[in-house]
């Protein structure tokens, strides 16, 4: 087993988001498009797994040293259409439902703000530590 490193994971999920939240934009900006099927990233645990699993299908960079942090541009955002599961698919072929769009904005903001927190937080423990 690895040791987790905090400040690559937070960095992750920051990008994670900040990908989802432009996908959540996208769907907001086409609801009146005919047709446009609204989109989704794979939840951010699924993205993670995918990332660091050792699976033949999935292309894992090698470093020389263990210092070395993976490329975060080099990890894909796996983008999936959403199933809608409320049937509500508009004359015109869209599927994108603004209410639960704001509900997806406002669990990615919140998530982010703890993720800055965190971040913050374990920042500012590091330097009482180092100050001693």
């Amino acid at each position: 087993m690895q040791p987790i490193q905090f400040f690559q994971l937070a960095s992750q999920q920051a990008q994670w988001l900040s990908a989802r939240q432009s996908v959540i934009s996208t769907n907001v900006a086409n609801a009146d498009t005919p047709g446009f099927k609204a989109k989704d990233l794979v939840p951010f645990t699924q993205f993670l797994d995918a990332a660091t699993s050792n699976n033949s299908d999935n292309v894992n960079l090698a470093s020389t040293n263990p210092m070395h942090f993976a490329d975060p541009a080099q990890m894909s955002m796996n983008i999936r259409e959403v199933d809608d599961k409320s049937g509500k698919i508009s004359a015109s072929g869209n599927n994108v439902g603004l209410a639960q769009e704001m509900i997806k904005a406002n669990e990615a903001r919140q998530d982010y703000d703890l993720n800055a927190g965190l971040v913050k937080a374990l920042n500012k423990m590091m330097l009482m530590v180092v100050r001693r």
